[in-house]
C-alpha cells in the first residue's frame, strides 16, 4: 500500500505544478502581483521536494525491509532444498537393489584388506624378520595394536629418557638395567651391580645387549648423566662394528683352515720350495769364489817362462783355489792340449751346471704350479656355494659372501707360496748362470795350458 500511495503522490507533483501556473496566471488576471505568483510557486516547488525525498527515503527503508525478507525466505529455500535431498537419499537408500548394496560390500571388503595390506607392508619395513603371516589375516585389532607400540617406540626414540629394562650382559645372564637409548646408540647402567657400558642396538629392540663394559672414570660420567641429566659418556661411532670386528678376530690357523682340503697341498708345496730354497742358498753360499783373471794371468805366465818352471807356476796357482775351479786346473794339466782336453772339461763344466742346477728347477714348478692349486680351491669352494644358495636361496647374503670369502682362501695361500717362490728361483738362478759363467771362462783358459806336472 505504501508504494501504490508513494506512486499516486509522485503522478500528483506535475499536476499541481500545472496548477500552481494556472492559480498564478489567474492571479494576474484578478490583479495579483507577479512577485507574488513567483514566491507561491517557488514555495509550493520546496514543498513538493520535501514531499518527494520522503518518499524516497520511504521507499528505501522498504527495499531494505523487502531484501532481508528475500534472503530469509532464499535460506529457508535453500534449507529445504537440502532437507529434501537429504529425504531423497534416505529414501534411495531403502530402495536400493541387493546387487547395489553386494557391490558396496565387495568395495569394503578390499577397503579393508588395502589397510591390512598397508599394515603388513609397513610391518615388513620396520622389521625385517616380519613377514606378511606375522598376524592373523582378519585381525585388524592386534594389528593396531602392534602399529600403536610401534609408534609409542618412534615417540621414545624422538623423546629419549631413561627407562628400566632387561639388558643380556656379556656373561649371557638377563640382568634388569637403566636403559637410555639415542638414536643407534644406548648405554645401561647397572646400579645394583654398579656396572654400566655400551649397548648393541642392532638387534632385538625389547631386550638389548650389552656389549662392552666401561672403566670407572666412564661409568662415572654415565652415572652423572643418569642424575643431573648431563655427561659425556663414551660411544662406539662404528655402531659396534668395531666389536664384531674384535670378536671375529682369528688366527693364523684358523684363517687357513677355511681353505678346506686343497690348502694341504698348497702350503706342502710351499714347504717344499722354502727348504729347497734354503738347501741350494747354503750350497751357492758355501762356494768358494773363482779367480776369473787367474787364468789369463797363469796363461801369459806360463807363456813367458821356461818349459822347466811351469810345474812350480801351476802348483802355485793350484795352491790358491778350491772347489770346482781346482778340479778344472788338475783336468787341464793332467791332459795333454786337444780335443780330449776340451772334451774333459766340457764334461766336468756339465757335471757341475747339473750339481748347482739341481732341486732349482723344483722351485719353479711349484711357482707355476701354487696358482693352479688356489685357482681349482677357489672353484671348488664357489661350486659348493653355489650349490647352498640353490637349496636354501640368496635371502641371507652374510652367508653367501662367508662361502666366496672362504673359497678365496685356496687363492690366497696360492699366491703367497708363488711369489716367493718366483723370486728365490730368479735370485738361485741368477746366482748359478754367474757361478758358471766364470767357470766356463776359466775353463777356455785352461784349456790352452801346456802339459804339465803339479809340483807337490
Amino acid at each position: 500500500m505504501r508504494n501504490v500511495y508513494s506512486t499516486s503522490l509522485l503522478r500528483r507533483i506535475p499536476l499541481l505544478i500545472v496548477t500552481a501556473l494556472l492559480i498564478s496566471t489567474g492571479g494576474n488576471l484578478h490583479a495579483q502581483s507577479a512577485e507574488q505568483a513567483r514566491l507561491s510557486l517557488a514555495q509550493d516547488i520546496q514543498d513538493a521536494q520535501r514531499g518527494l525525498e520522503r518518499a524516497q527515503a520511504r521507499i528505501t527503508e522498504q527495499r531494505r525491509d523487502m531484501s532481508s525478507e528475500l534472503q530469509a525466505l532464499e535460506r529457508q529455500v535453500q534449507q529445504l532444498r537440502d532437507e529434501a535431498a537429504t529425504a531423497q537419499r534416505a529414501a534411495d537408500e531403502r530402495t536400493l537393489s541387493l546387487n547395489s548394496l553386494t557391490g558396496r560390500l565387495k568395495e569394503w571388503q578390499e577397503q579393508s584388506r588395502y589397510q591390512h595390506y598397508l599394515l603388513d607392508n609397513f610391518h615388513s619395513l620396520v622389521d625385517v624378520e616380519a613377514s606378511a603371516d606375522a598376524f592373523p589375516e582378519h585381525d585388524m585389532d592386534a594389528k593396531v595394536s602392534w602399529l600403536e607400540q610401534h609408534v609409542a617406540t618412534l615417540g621414545y626414540q624422538l623423546n629419549p629418557q631413561w627407562r628400566t629394562g632387561d639388558v643380556i650382559m656379556p656373561s649371557g645372564i638377563i640382568t634388569p638395567a637403566s636403559v637410555l637409548t639415542l638414536g643407534p646408540v644406548g648405554w645401561y647402567l647397572d646400579e645394583a651391580g654398579g656396572t654400566g657400558g655400551i649397548l648393541n642396538n642392532q638387534g632385538d629392540a625389547d631386550m638389548p645387549q650389552a656389549m662392552l663394559a666401561l672403566g670407572d672414570s666412564a661409568l662415572t660420567e654415565l652415572v652423572r648423566l643418569r642424575e643431573t641429566g648431563a655427561g659425556l659418556p663414551p660411544f662406539d661411532p662404528t655402531l659396534s662394528r668395531a666389536l664384531q670386528m674384535a670378536e671375529q678376530h682369528e688366527t693364523l690357523m684358523q684363517h687357513v683352515s677355511k681353505g678346506g682340503l686343497w690348502a694341504i697341498p698348497i702350503l706342502v708345496f710351499g714347504l717344499v720350495a722354502l727348504l729347497v730354497a734354503l738347501v741350494k742358498a747354503a750350497q751357492l753360499w758355501r762356494l768358494p769364489a773363482i779367480n776369473s783373471s787367474g787364468g789369463k794371468l797363469l796363461l801369459h805366465s806360463v807363456e813367458t817362462t821356461s818349459p822347466e818352471e811351469h810345474g812350480a807356476l801351476l802348483s802355485q796357482h793350484a795352491s790358491r783355489l778350491r772347489g770346482m775351479q781346482q778340479t778344472l786346473l788338475e783336468i787341464a794339466t793332467r791332459t795333454a792340449p786337444g780335443q780330449m782336453r776340451d772334451d774333459r772339461l766340457f764334461a766336468q763344466l756339465n757335471s757341475d751346471r747339473q750339481k748347482l742346477e739341481r732341486w732349482l728347477g723344483s722351485i719353479a714348478v711349484i711357482a707355476a704350479v701354487s696358482p693352479l692349486l688356489g685357482l681349482l680351491g677357489t672353484v671348488s669352494g664357489m661350486i659348493a656355494t653355489f650349490q647352498l644358495m640353490t637349496i636354501f636361496g640368496a635371502g641371507d647374503p652374510e652367508a653367501v659372501s662367508g662361502g666366496i670369502s672362504e673359497a678365496l682362501v685356496t687363492t690366497e695361500l696360492g699366491l703367497i707360496v708363488a711369489i716367493p717362490a718366483l723370486l728365490l728361483h730368479a735370485l738361485l738362478s741368477r746366482r748359478v748362470k754367474s757361478y758358471l759363467s766364470s767357470l766356463e771362462n776359466t775353463a777356455v783358459d785352461y784349456s790352452q795350458l801346456p802339459k804339465a806336472t803339479l809340483h807337490a
